[in-house]
């Protein structure tokens, strides 16, 4: 069965989570160094924020079938999460192009998958390999066998 669901791995908010109890425990330890304090704690809530945040907003983005009428066939819905906790259900004339596009991170070209929306929403969504749980291509290409009309696949 072809995934129709993306979100972060769990084990990686897990692991967040963890570290960001620990980062918590570390800053009760350092009470002595007032600024030890506020970056271990500062690192601890961000740490366990992104760990809350990636829980909560699964999965990221899905493909779903859409309703079959009498006239045409059943066109996918593409839903997306926002980390703010926002559900968006996105119909295919709603999206004006998703595409891979490379952009420049910690000195190399990183794959990220972007969602173009037409007007009024007129918003982009950018969705990095960490938000998807897997590459940006494979789900490209997910999306486009599922019938996206909007995927501008790339030239492999």
């Amino acid at each position: 069965m072809e995934q129709t669901e993306w979100a972060p791995q769990r084990a990686a908010l897990i692991a967040a989570a963890a570290g960001g109890c620990v980062m918590a425990v570390l800053a009760v330890i350092l009470r002595s160094e007032p600024a030890g304090i506020f970056l271990t704690g500062l690192a601890a809530a961000l740490l366990l924020g992104v760990a809350t945040a990636g829980f909560l907003a699964r999965p990221r983005l899905a493909v779903r079938s859409g309703h079959r009428s009498d006239t045409a066939s059943a066109k996918p819905i593409v839903q997306f999460h926002s980390f703010l906790g926002k559900r968006y259900a996105l119909s295919d004339d709603e999206i004006e192009r998703v595409r891979l596009v490379h952009y420049p991170r910690w000195g190399r070209r990183v794959p990220m998958l972007e969602i173009e929306l037409r007007a009024p929403a007129d918003r982009l969504i950018i969705l990095s390999r960490w938000d998807l749980g897997t590459e940006p291509h494979t789900v490209i290409h997910a999306l486009a066998q599922h019938g996206v009309s909007a995927v501008e696949l790339p030239a492999d």
